[in-house]
């Protein structure tokens, strides 16, 4: 039974079921909610007497809000005439209860009714579908969320909501209103219907109903790169996962807190929930899609997008990154489509795939990276067939520089060099988004994006391109008009071998070059510590990460020299080493302009002058032109190159270090194992890893793997970078994340201007 009727004009919310039962003066500072996700709208309502905090100075923010107290704040807010009658309605409330006469008053006029044996519960606690409910009808939104009978709020638990809030607990996550939150558990975003609202989410959601978003013209997000390619199948760059964090709309996808939510899919497919059977060796998996998705050419989305789209992407011409998920994938089960088996279609948003083998990260989201439109798809893939080849399908504009996705902005255009301008789409799956156009800005030059950034004048965000030391910089500026953020991450900056390279095979001269750096006095010199020293590649904070197994690496020159004497290099007349007629010179390229990686360069071509390594550091690229797939992942560059891989959370390192994954003419160039390092018994581990459903066995297994990256050095882990993002402060609803996959532009359909001053 619907139980809570609700208010229909916001007038209600301008008091407090706070002051209304006598806490503190609204002046006091509140001295626990420092950091709050919503402090910014609390203290807004403090500053409005509209909520205050306790006689303590606190506020209590998880505290609850019970069924009697939100009487009260509804007959006060709709000035409802305060009844005593000499016989209470409710068996449980007594004529002397403190509510009574609100209760009564909000009862009366069907605001706020009972329950079938005859109680009203004045003690319950409010829930979330509840506040939803009292919300969005006082926001006049009653009509609107009858209309509503398939909740889409981007959480795993949907399926819990009851039919009578479903309308208005969709409405609460619409981009326009925005007057719920989320909350995590297990790993999952949650809507949690049923859970009792918390003071803070009560006051979150008044202060959204009274101010909410508005509208506006444009956002200027700012890069120091520009992406080479917006085809997400062969692209790699980080700058192409932001904007496509615009564009496109993943199956599913993590928010700030890490936690996994179903975008594109209508939840992740579970054990728990039945649409994950797992067998001795086998398993199958039913992935769900949401009714109404369309494209930006406004073609509806289907699965049958999915098994076209899935049939191009295992073609052997198709230049994939990675295959390592469909690979997986039992071909010669299912009826198929298109020429291809391994899956049974359901229905027009349904799946069922087939696996021959178990990976413990295959309910994701959809194989093949997702949803892509047949239609366009089509066109490139028998250019493709046509010519026998994969560069054209790699370039083709449809792909690589007019993508048509199913995000909240479409891109509109692209200007080399300069800017990408896209526009707002109307029928994005959760609501329109809130600017008219996003303007994505190239800024190379680091040192050029911090003077932009600190004008404050064509600049809004930044997403990628600001150092930390650019970070600390524009917080020692207390710039008025930005909000610097520190994003705990899982980006590791490394130097890596190309190990086809008969100098750098040798397993001593990598030694040498590790002992002859010495990491600790760089993370001092140009981040005053704060960062750590990187001795894996797994942060500290990521699940595999042992630090008693990893081998660890100090500045040692007298051990780097008598490595490269045991390798035959000797010093000569000029102080560097030679053999054979040739001198140790080695050559590190990273992206140009890029101050922070140009200032290692020249400290490690100090250091390793001193062992007698020539560091030659002169032939830096551009982003565009070192993340090209013909110089990157066709392995061009001939010695080292230096660059950050950003991990997620599900990250084995399979990607990276399998023997399979190294990118050569006869795979199409796939795979990111971009230093050719060839361990059988890593590759070995890292098939294992893949399979095991155990996270204690998968754990061991990827724990000896960094061991053995480790002792082998494929490449040099430098130290793992805090993301720095930018954003004006008047910007709301910015919510900064950076893995792999997710950065500040995840959910920027819910991103909007302020008026701080109102």
């Amino acid at each position: 039974m619907k139980r809570l009727i609700g208010l229909t004009v916001a007038g209600l919310l301008v008091i407090s079921i706070f002051s209304s039962l006598g806490f503190a003066n609204a002046q006091i500072r509140l001295r626990d909610i420092s950091g709050h996700l919503f402090e910014f709208e609390i203290n807004k309502l403090v500053e409005a007497n509209i909520v205050r905090g306790f006689p303590d100075g606190t506020f209590r923010p998880e505290g609850l809000v019970n069924r009697g107290e939100m009487a009260v704040m509804i007959a006060l807010g709709r000035r409802l005439t305060l009844e005593r009658p000499a016989v209470s309605p409710f068996r449980d409330v007594p004529t002397a209860h403190f509510a009574y006469p609100h209760i009564v008053a909000a009862r009366n006029a069907g605001f706020l009714r009972g329950f079938p044996d005859g109680t009203f519960r004045p003690a319950a606690n409010v829930t979330r579908s509840e506040l939803a409910a009292i919300l969005g009808q006082a926001k006049g939104l009653a009509a609107q969320a009858a209309g509503i009978t398939v909740p889409i709020t981007f959480s795993q638990d949907e399926a819990a909501i009851p039919r009578w809030a479903a309308g208005f607990m969709t409405l609460g996550f619409n981009p326009s209103h925005q007057y719920l939150s989320h909350r995590a558990a297990n790993g999952f975003t949650l809507v949690a219907p049923l859970a009792a609202a918390t003071r803070a989410e009560v006051a979150y959601g008044v202060h959204q109903v009274i101010n909410p978003p508005k509208l506006g013209t444009v956002v200027n997000v700012a890069m120091h790169q520009e992406p080479d390619t917006l085809n997400s199948w062969t692209g790699a760059m980080a700058a192409m996962v932001v904007v496509w964090n615009t564009l496109g709309l993943p199956t599913a996808g993590r928010d700030q807190n890490w936690a996994l939510y179903p975008a594109a899919m209508r939840e992740v497919p579970t054990v728990e929930n039945g649409l994950w059977t797992v067998r001795e060796n086998t398993m199958e998996i039913t992935y769900r899609i949401r009714e109404g998705l369309k494209y930006h050419d406004g073609e509806a989305a289907t699965i049958d997008d999915w098994a076209y789209s899935f049939m191009v992407f295992m073609d052997p011409l198709t230049p994939v990154v990675t295959r390592i998920i469909e690979e997986k994938i039992d071909l010669t089960k299912g009826a198929g489509a298109h020429g291809i088996r391994g899956f049974d279609i359901l229905n027009p948003h349904a799946v069922k795939v087939y696996f021959d083998e178990l990976d413990w990260r295959a309910n994701l989201g959809l194989p093949a990276m997702g949803l892509y439109p047949r239609h366009i798809v089509e066109g490139p893939f028998a250019e493709m067939t046509r010519t026998k080849s994969s560069e054209v399908f790699r370039v083709d504009r449809r792909m690589a520089r007019e993508p048509v996705g199913l995000g909240p902005y479409r891109l509109i255009e692209w200007r080399a060099g300069s800017h990408m301008t896209l526009e707002r789409f109307d029928d994005y799956i959760l609501g329109a988004p809130l600017f008219r156009n996003v303007v994505f800005r190239f800024v190379p030059d680091t040192t050029a994006l911090l003077a932009r950034v600190i004008a404050g004048r064509d600049i809004d965000v930044t997403a990628i391109g600001l150092t930390f030391d650019q970070g600390l910089q524009l917080i020692a500026r207390q710039s008025p008009h930005t909000r610097v953020n520190f994003v705990s991450s899982i980006i590791w900056e490394h130097m890596g071998f190309n190990l086809d390279n008969p100098v750098l095979s040798d397993i001593r001269v990598r030694r040498a070059l590790i002992q002859g750096i010495n990491r600790e006095e760089l993370v001092n010199t140009l981040f005053a510590g704060r960062q750590p020293v990187a001795h894996g590649f797994f942060a500290p904070r990521h699940w595999a990460y042992d630090d008693e197994r990893v081998v660890k690496y100090t500045h040692n020159p007298a051990a780097a020299r008598a490595l490269l004497e045991e390798a035959g290099w000797r010093v000569g007349g000029d102080g560097f080493r030679h053999k054979d007629g040739r001198r140790l010179t080695i050559i590190l390229e990273t992206t140009a302009g890029s101050v922070v990686r140009e200032q290692t360069q020249a400290i490690f071509k100090a250091q390793l002058r001193e062992v007698g390594i020539d560091l030659d550091i002169t032939k830096n690229r551009p982003a565009a032109a070192l993340f090209a797939r013909t110089h990157f992942t066709m392995r061009r560059w001939p010695d080292m190159i230096m660059f950050a891989w950003i991990s997620g959370i599900t990250s084995i390192g399979d990607t990276i270090f399998h023997k399979d994954q190294i990118p050569t003419a006869e795979n199409g160039w796939m795979g990111q194992n971009i230093y050719g390092w060839r361990n059988e018994e890593a590759s070995r581990l890292l098939d294992s890893a893949g399979r095991e459903m155990s996270d204690v066995r998968r754990r061991e297994q990827v724990v000896r793997v960094q061991e053995l990256m480790t002792q082998e050095l494929p490449v040099i882990p430098l130290y793992f970078r805090f993301a720095v993002d930018t954003n004006k402060i008047n910007l709301a609803s910015i919510r900064p994340v950076q893995l792999a996959g997710q950065y500040i532009t995840w959910n920027i359909y819910n991103w909007y201007s302020v008026n701080l001053f109102n």
